[in-house]
C-alpha cells in the first residue's frame, strides 16, 4: 500500500517488472497531482515493453520483465520519479 509517497510509483513499478511483480495500491490521490503519476507510469513502462495494469487506486506490474538492462531501466525510473 502506497500512502503519501506519489514520487515512489514510478521506480516502484519498474523494480517490480525487474522482480516478482505486484501490484501498488492505495495510490489514488496519485492521479490528481500534477499529472496522473499512475497513468504516466503506465506509459512510461510501455515504452520500455513493459506491461502492467491501472487499476482504481494503483498499478499491477508482472515480474520478470527485463527488456533493458536492470541498471538502464532503474536509473531512468529514478529519474523520472523524482521530477
Amino acid at each position: 500500500i502506497l500512502r503519501d509517497s506519489n514520487d515512489l510509483i514510478t521506480p516502484m513499478a519498474a523494480w517490480l517488472a525487474l522482480g516478482e511483480g505486484g501490484t501498488i495500491s492505495g495510490a489514488k490521490h496519485a492521479a490528481f497531482k500534477e499529472s496522473n503519476r499512475i497513468t504516466k507510469t503506465a506509459e512510461l513502462l510501455s515504452k520500455f515493453g513493459i506491461a502492467s495494469t491501472i487499476n482504481d487506486d494503483g498499478i499491477t506490474v508482472l515480474g520478470g520483465q527485463n527488456r533493458l538492462g536492470r541498471k538502464e531501466l532503474l536509473k531512468h525510473s529514478m529519474t523520472i520519479g523524482f521530477r
